[in-house]
């Protein structure tokens, strides 16, 4: 098995649509780390709160550059309903 599991080109092309996305979306006024917030929570499949370590460590490793403080806020608005 390839470095980083069976999921790693899917959680790779993910990334890619993400950035993309956040790159044309930037222009309109759209809150870029919220995207990748949602998109992790969907990727990894969790719904609690108790995952919030579990999503702010995913993010923060693949996602250089974001404000660590804005994305636990964010992470924990959505975990909390």
């Amino acid at each position: 098995m390839a470095r980083g599991g069976q999921w790693a080109a899917g959680a790779f092309a993910t990334r890619g649509m993400i950035q993309a996305a956040a790159s044309e979306l930037r222009e309109q006024g759209v809150h870029v780390p919220l995207l990748i917030v949602d998109a992790t929570i969907e990727e990894l499949g969790v719904t609690e709160p108790s995952a919030i370590g579990q999503v702010m460590g995913a993010i923060m490793k693949q996602h250089d550059g974001l404000d660590g403080t804005v994305v636990n806020k964010l992470v924990r608005a959505r975990l909390a309903g």
